[in-house]
């Protein structure tokens, strides 16, 4: 039957008497510096990440305060809000470890800021001040390749159609060409002619269905004050049904007003 209770003596006398000698106090003594010098520099990083995130944030509401209302900052923290994410602050250590997510993407109010963006470099920097991230990588993250295309797509198309000669044929579907979008009235036929009238036929956004053309021709400007006077420009009958009151209704527009290009 084997001695159980108290091991093996020479191993134990063998470890104290290590512990006890110089080179065992040293070898030790430097563990424990090297733990030290460990826990300092993690203190070090720290202190250090937490006084850059303060900064940052000072940073912030102070570029916020000063540019409230521009509407550089307003199109950053509207595609800013657009994103739905999960993940760590930015100012914890483990966001170093583990990114954020995006989990959804609204679509929709990203296309309709994108309208209203005239200078996307003040927009990305004005993203960049007041979150700390990088605008081109949100983006790209959160939308799909069509989706993309058609985000930059809106911000680098002009604010109106700049194609003023080409006349669409009848039968072309047009679409609202102006990022601030249009007022459309509707147009009645007198004695075999159109004209347009002061009743609403609809109100569109950027790239909306205006309808399809059923007669055009060219008008001309004759109001003296404006700078158009005596300037001629291709006008369009168009037709759309209308829901819930389920009927077609037709309206007059201008050549710069839209595009027979879906973008």
């Amino acid at each position: 039957m084997k001695n159980q209770g108290m091991g093996n003596p020479l191993a134990i006398t063998a470890a104290t008497t290590v512990v006890n000698s110089k080179e065992g106090q040293k070898a030790i003594g430097q563990g424990v510096n090297a733990v030290k010098v460990i826990l300092l520099g993690l203190g070090v990083i720290a202190g250090l990440r937490l006084a850059n995130s303060q900064y940052k944030k000072l940073r912030a509401s102070n570029f916020a305060r000063n540019n409230a209302g521009n509407p550089n900052l307003t199109a950053a923290a509207i595609i800013y809000e657009s994103f739905t994410r999960i993940g760590f602050p930015a100012s914890s250590l483990l966001s170093m470890l583990i990114s954020s997510i995006n989990i959804s993407t609204d679509e929709a109010a990203l296309n309709d800021i994108a309208t209203k963006v005239s200078n996307i470099k003040a927009v990305s920097h004005a993203y960049y001040i007041l979150f700390d991230r990088n605008l081109f990588t949100d983006v790209r993250k959160g939308l799909d390749t069509e989706e993309l295309k058609r985000f930059w797509g809106i911000i680098s198309s002009s604010s109106k159609n700049e194609n003023v000669t080409t006349l669409y044929p009848i039968g072309s579907i047009l679409y609202c060409a102006d990022k601030n979008g249009i007022t459309v009235n509707q147009a009645a036929k007198e004695n075999g002619k159109w004209k347009g009238t002061g009743i609403f036929y609809d109100k569109l956004k950027f790239r909306e269905e205006v309808g399809k053309i059923i007669a055009h021709g060219v008008y001309t400007y004759k109001d003296k004050s404006k700078e158009n006077y005596n300037t001629k420009e291709n006008y369009y009958i168009v037709d759309g049904y209308f829901w819930p009151r389920p009927f077609y209704r037709t309206g007059v527009v201008v050549q710069h007003q839209i595009t027979n290009e879906k973008k």
